[in-house]
């Protein structure tokens, strides 16, 4: 596989913003002239292309080249591979629990990625430790770890998302708390809009794991992260991440086995 290292973004809980996060992640790495693939996990509901303003339509069609291997989609120097290529809008597709690690790792592995990858984000499916384990032994050769996504009002998630990459094996690269509050686009001052208990930032002390920080919504949230026009304080979050995924190793041995059923 044409790709130097592999990091998954991922989160227990569905509507977490993962996809989001994983997108601006990618954004941010591509400008420090690195080349970076978005791999669409999610095989049952792919939105990548969305988030990235890439209409479903204008996916189709486009993956198949003369060497018969998978052809990326390049938005804004980020090459996307999405389910969204390979099925028409309007139709699902039925893949087994034990088929889905070994589908999510042929799109990477028989894509024509050009130039050869420095950084692959898989945008994992919400979910069980059973997609998370087995990916993360697929990838384990250029595996660098994982970024955890969690919202401020679902505490108990992301303390059982952390033990699930504890209990797997799987390196934490850190955790960002997205949706935390709403930012004012008048005052610029952010207002909490959920209720927390120990709060993730605590939650992450306790554990010992990096807390990259948080993430508030916003007007036209959407559109910003396309054009990359983002918050300074959004932009130290995601430089963080980078910085720290530099500084870890890459490639994982894994010494507990998982069944993939």
């Amino acid at each position: 596989m044409m790709v130097m290292r592999t990091i998954l973004v991922g989160s227990i809980k569905g509507g977490s913003g993962k996809t989001l996060v994983s997108v601006m992640l990618a954004k941010y790495i591509s400008r420090q002239c690195e080349s970076v693939g978005l791999l669409d996990a999610d095989l049952d509901s792919p939105n990548l292309g969305n988030i990235l303003g890439v209409t479903t339509d204008s996916l189709e069609g486009t993956y198949i080249t003369e060497r018969h291997r998978f052809k990326p989609v390049v938005i804004d120097k980020i090459q996307l591979v999405s389910m969204a290529q390979y099925i028409d809008a309007d139709k699902g597709i039925r893949i087994g629990s034990g088929d889905r690690t070994q589908v999510i790792h042929d799109m990477a592995e028989m894509t024509e990625w050009e130039p050869k990858l420095d950084t692959l984000i898989i945008d994992l499916p919400a979910g069980s430790g059973e997609i998370y384990n087995a990916v993360a032994r697929k990838f384990r050769n250029t595996l660098v770890g994982a970024v955890i996504v969690a919202q401020p009002n679902n505490e108990y998630d992301c303390l059982r998302m952390i033990d699930l990459c504890i209990d797997g094996e799987i390196p934490i690269i850190g955790v960002i708390e997205n949706m935390r509050g709403v930012l004012c686009p008048h005052c610029g001052k952010t207002f909490e809009v959920f209720e927390t208990m120990e709060g993730i930032e605590n939650i992450c002390k306790r554990k010992g794991v990096r807390y990259f920080g948080k993430i508030p919504l916003m007007p036209n949230m959407l559109d910003k992260v396309r054009v990359f026009e983002l918050p300074d304080d959004v932009i130290k979050i995601l430089g963080g991440i980078y910085e720290t995924i530099g500084t870890m190793q890459v490639g994982v041995k894994f010494t507990k086995r998982v069944k993939e059923k």
